[in-house]
């Protein structure tokens, strides 16, 4: 992207909504956690349930 830029999302247990910053030299520290049940390498295969 080349200019800062700010990640929305909200978590799907408490429908809590989060942001996340990201600059040119990634993203600000964070204590979040990334789960997701479908390898990465098998995204593509279905990405609409992924």
């Amino acid at each position: 992207m080349h200019q800062p830029a700010t990640v929305h999302s909200r978590c799907e247990q408490s429908l809590e909504p989060l942001e996340l910053s990201v600059s040119d030299r990634g993203p600000e520290p964070s204590d979040w956690l990334f789960h997701c049940v479908v390898p990465a390498a098998q995204w593509w295969d279905d990405i609409v349930f992924t």
